[in-house]
């Protein structure tokens, strides 16, 4: 996936997902690794407060390239 910022794009690479209830803040862990954490409700259809949450784990696959002055 590619996320385009005024710095440039930045590209990343699905590393795993998993599926776990909403208050659960364990998917907040430090990584050795340049990461994006995504994160939205579960079940998709749910109407109301959805009792889980859908965690993407991604890692930094390309940056732009920052001059230097």
């Amino acid at each position: 996936m590619t996320f385009s910022t005024p710095y440039g794009d930045f590209v990343y690479e699905t590393i795993d997902f998993k599926i776990v209830p909403a208050d659960d803040m364990t998917v907040m862990v430090p990584t050795d690794y340049e990461t994006l954490t995504l994160t939205t409700c579960y079940p998709f259809d749910f109407i109301g407060d959805a009792p889980d949450r859908y965690i993407v784990y991604t890692k930094l696959v390309s940056s732009p390239i920052v001059a230097s002055n």
